[in-house]
């Protein structure tokens, strides 16, 4: 085998040994375009560069599915937390300050829960719980 052809290139064993997946279903996922690689006179080459990047790819996939549950427990205290600092100018006649707040808990819940998909680094969320603990807190004694 020309050693210049497979340059940048891992044996499907290797590559299957690193990721822990049976080599047929790899070259499955080759065929897919999942990883990019080729077949080399009998045998299968995978991209060198493959094995550092799907798993950003998982780490990525991870954090989405990290995201989306706490954004969907976040985002609500905190649309209460701004509603409430918002509408306290706002005149309590006719249910006018009710209204307001009803009005922004809801709008501002939902650009809460985009702006927490939106962050990537976790460590904002202690900041993101303390806000929405604060926005139950105040619904509740205020």
């Amino acid at each position: 085998m020309d050693k210049k052809i497979t340059d940048g290139m891992v044996s499907l064993n290797e590559f299957s040994k690193i990721k822990k997946i049976e080599p047929e279903k790899i070259i499955e996922m080759v065929r897919d375009g999942f990883y990019e690689g080729q077949k080399i006179g009998s045998e299968w080459f995978i991209k060198e560069h493959e094995k550092q990047q799907n798993i950003n790819k998982n780490e990525e996939a991870k954090n989405i599915l990290f995201r989306i549950p706490a954004a969907l427990v976040l985002a609500p205290g905190i649309g209460l937390f701004f509603s409430y600092i918002f509408t306290l100018g706002v005149s309590e006649f006719e249910g006018a300050r009710g209204y307001a707040f009803l009005h922004y808990s809801v709008m501002l819940a939902i650009f809460a829960f985009f702006i927490i998909l939106a962050t990537k680094n976790t460590r904002i969320y202690g900041i993101y719980a303390l806000l929405s603990f604060f926005g139950f807190v105040i619904i509740n004694f205020a």
